[in-house]
């Protein structure tokens, strides 16, 4: 009988201690409510369709980031894994074409200054005459440094609308992604260039792109907190 007592107590107190230490783990729950969150806002963002959001800038109107959406259909005839490949490289192009678009429309002037490049966009406050730097009003000047600043895109997200097939990519820009992505073509062999390109062309996952087959409704990347 005794025995019998002293493992039920024995029991009761390791399920306890199990317990406890679950409900002491305030890191994970913290984690995954983060996520949570940042899927949400993937979602919203979804919702405004294709175009250039959350736009940040200086006092001086100095552009600092955004958050570009591209979206497309998902087409199934061809079967899924293709049509999924097909929306990706589509959403892709979109977003691009909507981030150059917006730039050509809302960029002032430009300022270059070694391998950087600054857009300033139009507003109250802004001046286009700065000493020591290169400033360019031009709208081919404009045109051409908006479609290199194409390389400071760098997906965030991904969200994919079963109701409506719709797929929708989620990017952030920043001039440090941009900086970033010269200096990873640079320091690669020509021959990887080569199948970068290819990669591309495509429609291949990148490193930073989430996979065709992808399961999941919402995905986020880690990196998405500081745009979203």
């Amino acid at each position: 009988m005794n025995t019998t007592i002293l493992k039920l107590t024995i029991t009761v107190a390791l399920l306890f201690a199990g317990n406890i230490g679950m409900a002491e783990n305030p890191a994970d729950a913290t984690a995954q409510e983060n996520v949570a969150k940042m899927q949400d806002s993937i979602q919203e963002l979804a919702e405004l369709g294709p175009g250039v959001h959350r736009v940040k800038k200086t006092a001086n109107n100095v552009f600092k980031s955004c958050v570009v959406i591209g979206q497309a259909r998902i087409s199934t005839v061809l079967g899924k894994s293709k049509g999924l490949a097909t929306a990706r490289r589509n959403a892709k192009l979109k977003a691009e074409s909507e981030f150059v678009s917006w730039l050509k429309t809302n960029t002032a002037s430009v300022r270059s200054s070694g391998d950087e490049t600054e857009f300033t966009l139009k507003g109250e406050g802004t001046s286009t005459a700065e000493s020591g730097k290169s400033t360019e009003t031009s709208v081919e000047t404009i045109t051409s440094c908006a479609q290199g600043a194409i390389r400071g895109l760098s997906l965030i997200g991904s969200h994919r609308d079963t109701e409506t097939s719709t797929l929708t990519l989620v990017y952030a820009w920043k001039p440090d992604f941009a900086k970033l992505a010269d200096q990873v073509e640079s320091a690669m062999e020509p021959n990887q260039k080569k199948q970068s390109r290819a990669n591309r062309k495509n429609g291949k996952r990148a490193h930073n792109e989430t996979a065709p087959s992808m399961k999941a409704k919402t995905v986020v990347a880690p990196e998405a907190e500081e745009f979203l």
